[in-house]
């Protein structure tokens, strides 16, 4: 079976994209962008690649952070990136749930151990970017 490739710069664009437009306004070729980002995840989550989701989806949501806060989405350090999300919480851009999704899934990432937890949080930040898609969908 294929490993799925998902590009987490492509992602980090696109999520920088999506965050710069009011919902109604967001263009159908980002949505569709959107779309092909979900499902390829999807088939990496499907597949126990859980490595190119985990790639995608952080790359999406430091994008859609850093435009709506204003900051470079650019990842020199681990802790930058556990600085933009705190950031875009403090700033009311996160929620509590997928502020704490995304910290779980990035410390899962990092620990040495193979763990289930990044499999787990994984699939919750899924669960939670597909709600934000299906929102982005209703206003097409």
């Amino acid at each position: 079976m294929d490993t799925p490739s998902i590009n987490r710069e492509q992602a980090r664009e696109l999520g920088q994209a999506v965050a710069a437009h009011d919902h109604g306004e967001l263009p159908a070729d980002r949505v569709e962008e959107l779309a092909t980002l979900t499902e390829s995840v999807a088939h990496a989550l499907e597949t126990a690649t859980v490595e190119p989701a985990v790639a995608g989806l952080l790359g999406f949501w430091t994008g859609h952070v850093a435009s709506d806060i204003g900051t470079d989405p650019t990842e020199p350090d681990p802790n930058a990136t556990r600085d933009l999300f705190q950031d875009g919480f403090e700033a009311g851009t996160l929620g509590v749930d997928l502020y704490q999704t995304l910290t779980k899934v990035k410390t899962a990432q990092e620990s040495s151990s193979e763990t289930p937890d990044l499999q787990a949080w994984t699939n919750r930040l899924f669960e939670l970017t597909n709600r934000h898609v299906a929102h982005l969908q209703s206003h097409q």
